[in-house]
């Protein structure tokens, strides 16, 4: 006769009701990277509502950008997360100059030269109970498994400023996603951030027609989380 698990207990004698997990509300989160200096870009480490890291305006935060509760910097006492990998999509904000890079983009869309300099630059590295550090890789390590497949427009075979050219963090599917080793549990109440950081420290020659331009880098968390239930 068929059995269905329903309790997880772990070696600490933690107990998880699988019935109060779920993997289709992942929890997300978005920073804003713009070039130059700059200083840790921190993901969760706001609420709904909260100003985004690294916005040009300190812009408060919407749906668009996180699911968090709470202020942030942890997460809410009510829900966990089974954590089995990051995904990692990025996206325009502002006017990217196509003249100086000959490849013209329709924003949102990053252009191909931009996507490569913040995978050259740019170091993610997860914090559980603030001071512990899960991961230290490249952006390029996380592919969001998202974004568009067209990357050639207009029949483009020279340099010569009509098409675009588009690019996203790593593969467009799926099935492109790295999951970790072994899955991160974070607890709730535990403190937890995404941090982005420049390695050389600064980013350097993203392709903006003003100083406000700057890419936006939404990291959803992949595997089961716990929700508040009645």
């Amino acid at each position: 006769m068929a059995q269905q698990i329903t309790k997880v207990r772990q070696p600490d004698g933690t107990v998880l009701r699988l019935a109060d997990w779920t993997s289709s509300d992942p929890l997300y989160s978005t920073v804003e990277v713009a070039a130059g200096a700059f200083t840790v870009l921190q993901a969760f480490s706001y609420g709904l509502g909260g100003a985004v890291p690294g916005s040009a305006t300190a812009r408060n935060s919407d749906r668009l950008d996180t699911n968090l509760r709470g202020q942030g910097g942890k997460l809410p006492e009510d829900e966990a997360l089974m954590l089995h990998g990051l995904a990692i999509e990025a996206f325009t904000v502002g006017v990217q100059d196509g003249g100086a890079a000959y490849f013209p983009v329709d924003d949102p869309h990053v252009s191909v030269l931009n996507m490569v300099r913040l995978q050259r630059d740019v170091i993610v590295t997860t914090r559980i109970s603030a001071v512990k550090e899960y991961t230290r890789h490249p952006l390029s390590w996380f592919p969001a498994g998202s974004g568009v497949t067209e990357v050639n427009s207009l029949g483009l075979t020279e340099i010569s400023g009509n098409g675009f050219a588009v690019a996203n963090n790593g593969g467009d599917t799926p099935d492109d996603q790295r999951n970790f080793a072994s899955p991160l549990l974070v607890q709730g109440g535990d403190p937890f951030t995404v941090d982005f950081t420049a390695g050389p420290g600064q980013v350097t020659g993203l392709d903006f027609q003003d100083a406000a331009g700057r890419i936006a880098l939404r990291v959803t968390c992949n595997g089961p989380r716990k929700r508040p239930i009645a």
